[in-house]
C-alpha cells in the first residue's frame, strides 16, 4: 500500500559475523574480510534474502558507524588476538596519517601506530611490482586496470604494526597510487593525506628562513633517500643549544623557537649519513 520497509543494519546480524554462521569475530570472518579488500563485494556470502546486506552490516566491527573500512579489519584482528573487546565505540578520523610517494617509494608519517593500509593503484600494463619493506604482510590483487594492495598484520602474527613516525612501506613500480585508507593499531580510521612529489636528487641543507629572525626560524633539509639525520644548533662558544633528529626521505623542515636564547650568532650543523654541512644564522631580539 505504498509503504516502505526499512531493514535496520543493527537488526540484520551481529557485528563481526561476516560469514553469517552465528559466531562473531572468528578467524574465518577475518579471512573473508581480507578477501573483500582484494576482490570486492563478491567476497561476502549470499545467504538467504539479505545475506550480503547482513555481511555488510556486520562489517562495522569497530562500531564507528562506517562499514567496509580497513579500520574494521584491524579491529577484528585485535579482537581475535585478545587485545580488544567487541563492540567498543571508536572515534574515527581523530588523527592524521600522511602518505608520501617519492620515486615509486611509498612511506607513511603518523603520530599513531598503524595497524593496516588499503591502497589502490591504476595500472595499464603487465609489468608492475610490489616490494614490501615492513614487517607486515602485503597481499595484492589486480582487477582490470585497478591494483588492490592490503598492508596488514596478517593471520600469523596479529600484533604486527607500523610504528608511529616516518616509515618506508613499499616500492611499487608500473602503477600509480589512486587512493589510500589508513587505520591505527586499534582500528580507528585516520584522516589520510597523499602527497606526490619529485624526490630530491642530492643532499642539501637550506639557509634558515627568516634570517635574521625573532624568535622562530625554519631550517630545511633535502634527503634523496631514506636516511637518519640530525640537526644541531650551537652558539658562538660552541655550546649545543638545540638538537633535532629523525629518519626521512624528501624535504624535511624543523622550526627552532629561540625564545629562551640570547641575541647573537648561531650555527646549525646537519649530519645525514656521510653528508654534513654547517650554516650561520642571526637571532635579533
Amino acid at each position: 500500500d505504498g509503504g516502505i520497509d526499512i531493514v535496520c543494519a543493527d537488526s540484520i546480524d551481529a557485528r563481526g559475523d561476516l560469514n553469517l554462521n552465528g559466531i562473531a569475530n572468528e578467524i574465518a570472518d577475518a579471512v573473508i574480510y581480507t578477501q573483500y579488500f582484494l576482490v570486492g563485494i563478491t567476497a561476502f556470502p549470499e545467504i538467504g534474502l539479505n545475506g550480503r546486506q547482513a555481511a555488510i552490516a556486520a562489517s562495522d566491527v569497530n562500531a564507528d558507524g562506517h562499514t567496509l573500512t580497513i579500520g574494521d579489519l584491524v579491529y577484528l584482528l585485535r579482537i581475535i588476538v585478545g587485545d580488544a573487546l567487541p563492540y567498543a565505540k571508536l572515534g574515527p578520523y581523530n588523527s592524521d596519517a600522511d602518505i608520501s610517494v617519492f620515486d615509486d617509494k611509498i612511506s607513511t608519517a603518523s603520530s599513531e601506530t598503524i595497524g593496516a593500509l588499503y591502497l589502490t593503484f591504476n595500472v595499464t600494463g603487465d609489468n608492475f611490482t610490489v616490494v614490501n619493506h615492513t614487517n607486515m604482510e602485503v597481499i595484492s590483487n589486480r582487477v582490470g586496470d585497478k591494483l588492490n594492495v592490503l598492508v596488514y598484520s596478517g593471520m600469523t602474527n596479529k600484533s604486527n604494526a607500523i610504528p608511529a613516525g616516518t616509515n618506508e612501506l613499499l616500492t611499487v613500480t608500473g602503477a600509480q597510487l589512486n587512493s589510500a585508507e589508513v587505520a591505527d593499531y586499534y582500528g580507528n580510521m585516520l584522516n589520510t593525506r597523499v602527497a606526490k612529489s619529485a624526490l630530491p636528487t642530492q643532499f642539501a641543507l637550506g639557509q634558515n628562513i627568516p634570517n635574521p629572525f625573532n624568535p622562530t626560524t625554519k631550517i630545511g633539509l633535502d634527503l634523496p633517500s631514506f636516511t637518519g639525520w640530525q640537526i644541531d644548533i650551537y652558539n658562538v662558544n660552541g655550546q649545543l643549544v638545540q638538537s633535532y633528529n629523525g629518519t626521512n626521505i624528501g624535504h624535511v623542515e624543523v622550526t627552532w623557537d629561540a625564545s629562551n636564547a640570547a641575541s647573537g650568532i648561531y650555527f646549525y650543523k646537519v649530519t645525514a649519513g656521510s653528508f654534513t654541512d654547517t650554516k650561520k644564522m642571526v637571532l635579533m631580539k
